[in-house]
């Protein structure tokens, strides 16, 4: 479950030339262990936190680059080409949604995994948390209409 902050929510690359706004609460946050993030963040998982598209505001687009997934997605990996700071994602057969890395938020201290995807490619040495759902590929789409609808409600 998600925590809760103050709006605006704001975030950034490491050298400060990408800055963000988002002006709602975020829908969800995967702990995406897929290999296409983590090579993305050059970690074990990317932590995304999925926020509606029209509700971030960039003073500098990210760039980008573009792989297909496993269950054959197009996603953009979006990047600063100043820093190299991972920034976030987006699907382009669903541009409804855009996930921002955790770690580019100015305070992600109360943010809340909803749960663990694609821990089919996890490291054996990885220790997840006992209490947050976990799946073997992408969440089931029930989950996430659930999740993403207590932003609405």
């Amino acid at each position: 479950m998600m925590m809760t902050t103050a709006l605006p929510i704001q975030g950034g690359c490491a050298c400060g030339n990408i800055r963000y706004t988002c002006t709602q609460l975020p829908l969800l946050m995967f702990q995406c262990h897929c290999r296409d993030c983590q090579r993305a963040v050059g970690g074990l998982f990317a932590a995304n936190v999925w926020f509606v598209t029209d509700k971030i505001m960039f003073d500098t687009e990210p760039k980008s680059y573009v792989v297909k997934s496993d269950i054959g997605n197009t996603i953009h990996h979006e990047f600063c080409a100043d820093c190299g700071s991972p920034i976030g994602m987006w699907i382009e057969e669903d541009r409804t949604g855009r996930a921002l890395r955790a770690s580019t938020l100015d305070d992600p201290a109360w943010l809340k995994p909803d749960a663990d995807i694609f821990v089919k490619n996890a490291y054996p040495w990885e220790v997840f948390d006992p209490n947050r759902p976990k799946y073997q590929n992408g969440p089931p789409e029930e989950l996430v209409a659930r999740l993403a609808a207590r932003i609405f409600t």
